[in-house]
């Protein structure tokens, strides 16, 4: 069973028998997420429950909340889009534009993120993956087979490097065979840990995928691996491989694998696999136009997550913690971005009254007289730049407050997103 969703979309119904069990998984979700994101909690209170934070339920009917990506769990799988592309016919393109937009994250640590789709169509993100780690993969391991020196303890007639001396008493002392020894050495081996991590999640990937091509690359890799021995791996596992750092393709291998087996865990009555990978679009949204101005507006110094205070008490202590997104020179500009959709029937233009209010603390405290509010614009929708201007008339001189709320299409190619932004940059 297979259900497409956006943020903040419309309710759709499961089997009434998965909800008890899929919010436990969900529950588990959010506690390891951090484990492959290494962001900070934006959220105040995280001890809520857990599962509230990507759905919503009400009885066995659920609404997305801001998290983007899919949910496998047992024979149901749900894929969550972002609500800027709702409306967009061609589905097909938006995880290949989700990639694009997280290569330039610093706070979401994405491997898969580094590989180019090549215009493969994929509405389904599991399967996405799983094509970007089987092609890598295999492209990798056939043309460049890992070896590597890993330690062993094994019986032999002569010693061998070293003598492994506890398993030397338990196995042949105490039961008489004196003449055999337990050595203890490091052969160069292709059958090492990290080729039996990759043999077990292109196993756990076959169990998992319904895409022929994706089925026949991984069978490719099995055979690849035919002489690593299968044994059972936990993400905990890929940390005990060191690799050289010469060798990045490999640690690419790696740290795709690590992210399956991180998010992934079997339900051992039905012998089904579950997995999931999710991630706030917020944060995509935010990383994207910074890293994006920060490598096209070099000359404009910007300084992204600039902290500072609004106040202090009356023991002088900085309270009140601020933090500017995107701080730009030549001349200075603060840059926030907001991931909201603006309805602009109204006079305010879809800018809410705190979003204002936070923009005017930040020109008030930084003596700016220039700031912009990014908004990303929803498919279909029509983008604009609306200016509201504050007269600070108790300043001395005077001074005109400039705050513009931009819709940003970054839906579409660099040069056309670079205009959009050096339009609205002051």
């Amino acid at each position: 069973m297979k259900i497409d969703t956006f943020e903040f979309g419309n309710t759709f119904c499961i089997p009434a028998n998965y909800v008890g069990g899929l919010k436990t998984y969900l529950s588990e979700v959010w506690q390891n997420r951090l484990k492959y994101q290494s962001f900070e909690n934006l959220e105040d209170n995280a001890s809520a429950k857990s599962y509230e934070r990507i759905f919503h339920f009400d009885g066995n009917q659920l609404r997305a909340k801001n998290y983007i990506g899919f949910i496998q769990y047992q024979d149901l799988r749900i894929n969550i889009y972002p609500k800027i592309v709702a409306q967009q016919p061609q589905k097909e393109e938006i995880i290949s534009k989700v990639l694009y937009w997280l290569s330039y994250s610093n706070r979401l640590q994405f491997p898969f993120s580094e590989i180019s789709l090549q215009q493969q169509p994929f509405d389904d993100w599991l399967e996405a993956y799983i094509y970007l780690f089987a092609q890598h993969a295999r492209e990798v391991l056939s043309t460049q087979p890992y070896h590597t020196y890993q330690e062993v303890v094994e019986e032999t007639s002569f010693l061998r490097g070293s003598l492994a001396i506890s398993e030397y008493i338990q196995s042949n002392w105490s039961t008489g065979r004196h003449q055999y020894f337990q050595s203890r050495h490091e052969p160069f081996l292709y059958d090492n840990l990290f080729n039996r991590i990759v043999k077990y999640v292109v196993k756990l990937l076959l169990s998992i995928t319904q895409n022929t091509n994706n089925q026949h690359t991984l069978h490719e890799l099995l055979f690849i691996l035919d002489e690593v021995t299968d044994t059972e791996c936990r993400a905990q596992d890929c940390d005990r491989v060191v690799l050289n750092p010469l060798f990045q393709d490999l640690g690419l291998v790696l740290s795709m694998a690590k992210m399956f087996l991180e998010s992934s865990s079997i339900h051992h009555s039905n012998d089904q696999h579950t997995m999931a990978l999710l991630l706030p679009m917020e944060v995509i949204y935010e990383d994207f136009l910074s890293g994006f101005i920060k490598k096209n507006f070099p000359f404009r110094n910007p300084i992204s997550q600039k902290m500072g205070f609004l106040a202090s008490n009356e023991l002088s202590q900085p309270v009140f913690a601020t933090k500017q997104d995107l701080v730009l020179s030549f001349p200075k500009v603060i840059v926030d971005t907001k991931y909201k959709i603006r309805q602009k029937q109204d006079v305010k233009r879809g800018v809410s009254q705190n979003d204002l209010y936070q923009m005017v603390a930040y020109a008030i405290r930084s003596s700016v007289e220039n700031l912009v509010l990014l908004y990303p614009k929803a498919w279909n929708l029509d983008s604009s730049i609306d200016t509201f201007t504050i007269e600070d008339t108790l300043a001395f001189p005077s001074r005109k407050i400039k705050i513009k709320a931009v819709d940003v299409d970054i839906c579409v190619d660099d040069n056309q997103i670079y205009t959009q932004l050096a339009e609205c940059l002051f």
